[in-house]
């Protein structure tokens, strides 16, 4: 008896984990508000269903910044956002840009995963953006 619960526990804890560490998400999970939390503020992406998105930015002891753009969405290569008008607010290790204010030309590009089933965007930042 114990060792058919036991196997049964395992063929659920495996399938749970296949489940919850899927990294491919459907369109129909990618729309809503994402968040980033940084040591000197937050930034929050909300993806509309009209391929539209807002970025607010919130840096201590400054206004905060709206920027409004365009996003698609790419699943035959993985599941991957592509945002034209994004700012740009952290550099690669985590601190805020010098010129966080300007938003680059181009295309900015990051996965869309799943940790169990919570959704996430990875930028090239250290945090990554948590879907609320």
């Amino acid at each position: 008896m114990m060792y058919k619960l036991a196997r049964y526990l395992f063929a659920v804890s495996v399938v749970m984990t296949l489940i919850g560490c899927s990294t491919d998400v459907p369109l129909n999970k990618v729309y809503g508000t994402y968040k980033a939390s940084y040591p000197f503020g937050s930034e929050t992406i909300t993806l509309n269903r009209d391929d539209s998105f807002v970025q607010q930015i919130m840096i201590r002891s400054q206004a905060s910044v709206i920027v409004r753009g365009k996003w698609d969405f790419e699943y035959y290569r993985g599941s991957r956002i592509n945002f034209d008008g994004l700012m740009t607010v952290v550099d690669r290790f985590g601190h805020l840009k010098k010129d966080w204010q300007r938003v680059p030309p181009g295309i900015a590009s990051f996965d869309i995963g799943r940790d169990w089933f919570r959704i996430f965007m990875e930028s090239p930042a250290t945090s990554p953006y948590g879907k609320q």
